[in-house]
């Protein structure tokens, strides 16, 4: 006779170790997908770092701005008070040729302001320089005609230095703008008219000969 046995159902006990075992397993699937779902793709890491470097500029600048501002009215005035100066007297360049002597050559800047001073060209005042006393401040003919431009004594006023630079160009060049009045604007004729009454040059022989 066989004996059939009933099916026997087992239902799973609970314990503490069952309960910690399945928790575990919860947990670990949570995380797992956690980190799969915040994982950076190559282009939000662009743009977090394009992030931080902007805010990392505005930082920066924002730290610099109160610098930055008060430097700039320090600026402004000192470029106004640039603007503003008035540009130092300059040197008239020497517009003379470059054909004369450099004992001439010297008086350039001088020749080129006592010229426009007269209203002559240049190179005429430093021709009758160059005739004259060939450059030498101290020339003396034997006529008595004193220094650069060779203007006799009586053509000064009491008291001037006649062998003063701008002195005796001034005398001298008043001189000639004179008698090259009274020819009609002949250069020639004035400058023949001004040396009619002098001896030689002081210093023609030292300029021709070098």
């Amino acid at each position: 006779m066989a004996i059939t046995m009933p099916p026997i159902h087992m239902n799973p006990i609970s314990t503490p170790f069952t309960e910690r075992e399945e928790a575990d397993d919860d947990y670990f699937d949570v995380h797992v997908s956690q980190e799969t779902y915040w994982r950076p793709d190559p282009v939000h890491r662009r743009m977090l770092l394009i992030l931080v470097v902007v805010v990392g500029i505005v930082v920066l600048f924002a730290a610099k701005l109160p610098a930055i501002k008060e430097s700039t009215p320090a600026v402004v005035e000192a470029a106004e008070a640039e603007e503003s100066a008035p540009a130092p007297p300059a040197m008239p360049a020497s517009g003379i040729s470059s054909l004369f002597t450099p004992e001439v050559q010297h008086w350039g800047p001088q020749i080129t302001a006592w010229a426009a001073a007269h209203g002559l060209d240049p190179n005429i005042a430093a021709t009758i320089m160059q005739i004259e006393s060939c450059g030498d401040p101290q020339a003396v003919s034997v006529a008595g005609a004193q220094g650069l431009f060779q203007v006799m004594p009586f053509h000064f006023g009491a008291g001037e230095d006649m062998l003063d630079p701008d002195t005796n160009a001034r005398r001298g060049l008043t001189y000639y703008v004179e008698r090259l009045q009274q020819t009609g604007g002949d250069v020639g004729g004035a400058r023949a008219f001004t040396t009619k009454f002098k001896a030689a040059p002081a210093s023609a022989k030292r300029c021709s000969a070098g």
